[in-house]
């Protein structure tokens, strides 16, 4: 076995089995979030029954398809429960962090994938995210598994790295719908900036339509059911609507006008109203929504992640008399804000020094920020792209550590 090989393979197993034992340690031994702290969770919960009893999928296009599968799956094996899909997901988070490792190992030096892998084992919204029944791990993982795969079509000959790239895709987009126009989104920066070549081109393009064929059968039944064109889910325009509120809504008040008084019958009947609510919003206040905009962007990047361990669910400004739970709370925000700057500089540096690979990397990140930018922002979402921005950052952090090792010597 070539020498390459022998310590890539180490490396995978000590990233694998510690990101492993730490999970498990947290969810086992650390209490975990429970009634409704867990929020969304108890949707997916509810649909997951409902396909275990035999009732599908209640006739829904709120919530895309996958988790709530993934979660009858475990619940069919191991009863319903969350403490079983929790353990699961512990697997899947350690299984991220061996991504993490090759997605870097792809586009960069040894050392610094090394160093990311290792570096995710540890980030602490990785950790607390594996115990929570959300979407994020799995997506995390399918959006990992898919930039590795295509990464590796785009350097390689084989038509089994092109098929896989375009299984994961499909299945990340049935994890999280507004993952849909990411393939074109990369299309169109490769394409603009043209950093590959036409044979990368055309894989990529190839990918993305193997991505749309897999989410198929979901768009043929939604067509059957409600007929309807609906790709994965029907919430669009709401998520407009709620991110161009003027009142500036950070969540959902049902109980509140004007959603109070719409008096919709179907989920599909509001968000076609919530559209042209949302259009109104926008060009009756333009200069509020850019306001607006520039709010959700910020959103979408500062935050802790705190408030996904027990205890520091607290916003942090009420936390104040409280040094045992401030402490941790603003220690937690300035890591990630830290973490975040210095993927940003990687950004940077990646750019300037034309690492083309590293460009798909940039391209992910823009995508999920530019769209919660547009639609709804909250912390949680920007778990997606956080593993990027810890590659970046690790190679942020080694550059900067080679120059300043250069000036001394």
């Amino acid at each position: 076995m070539a020498p390459n090989h022998f310590h890539q393979r180490n490396a995978i197993w000590i990233i694998f089995l510690a990101a492993l034992v730490l999970r498990l340690t947290y969810i086992i031994f650390v209490p975990q979030l429970s009634g409704e702290e867990l929020g969304d969770s108890w949707v997916y919960d509810d649909l997951a029954l409902s396909l275990r009893s035999g009732e599908g999928y209640l006739e829904d296009v709120r919530w895309p398809p996958l988790y709530p599968t993934f979660l009858c799956g475990v619940y069919l094996i191991f009863g319903h429960g969350f403490f079983a899909v929790r353990i699961i997901q512990a697997v899947i988070s350690s299984v991220s962090c061996v991504f993490i490792y090759l997605v870097a190992r792809r586009c960069l030096t040894a050392k610094v994938a090394l160093s990311a892998g290792l570096f995710s084992v540890f980030y602490p919204a990785f950790i607390s995210y594996a115990g929570i029944p959300l979407t994020e791990t799995l997506g995390t993982f399918l959006l990992l598994s898919f930039i590795y795969c295509l990464l590796s079509s785009l350097s390689s000959k084989k038509t089994l790295w092109l098929l896989a790239a375009g299984l994961s895709g499909g299945l990340l987009i049935l994890c999280r719908s507004e993952m849909l126009l990411l393939g074109v989104f990369i299309i169109l920066g490769m394409y603009i900036l043209r950093q590959f070549n036409r044979d990368s081109f055309v894989k990529v393009i190839a990918i993305v339509l193997l991505s749309f064929l897999v989410c198929v059968p979901w768009t043929v039944r939604n067509y059957l059911l409600f007929d309807k064109f609906i790709p994965i889910t029907a919430r669009f325009n709401s998520t407009l609507w709620v991110g161009s509120y003027p009142e500036e809504w950070t969540e959902w008040h049902y109980d509140r006008e004007p959603l109070k008084s719409l008096n919709c019958k179907t989920v599909i009947e509001l968000d076609a109203k919530l559209g042209k609510l949302a259009f109104k919003n926008i060009t009756t206040h333009p200069f509020i929504y850019v306001k607006l905009c520039v709010k959700k962007f910020f959103r979408f990047w500062i935050g802790g992640h705190s408030n996904t361990f027990k205890g520091l669910h607290q916003a942090l400004s009420n936390t104040f008399g409280n040094l045992w739970v401030f402490l941790p709370k603003f220690l937690l925000l300035l890591l990630n804000l830290f973490l975040i700057l210095s993927g940003f500089y990687g950004i940077f540096l990646s750019i300037k020094r034309h690492l083309n690979l590293c460009l798909i990397l940039t391209l992910v990140i823009a995508y999920k920020a530019i769209l919660h930018t547009i639609l709804f922002s909250a912390p949680r979402y920007q778990l997606l792209v956080m593993p990027y921005m810890i590659i970046l950052a690790v190679y942020a952090w080694d550059e900067l550590f080679k120059h300043n090792y250069e000036k001394l010597t």
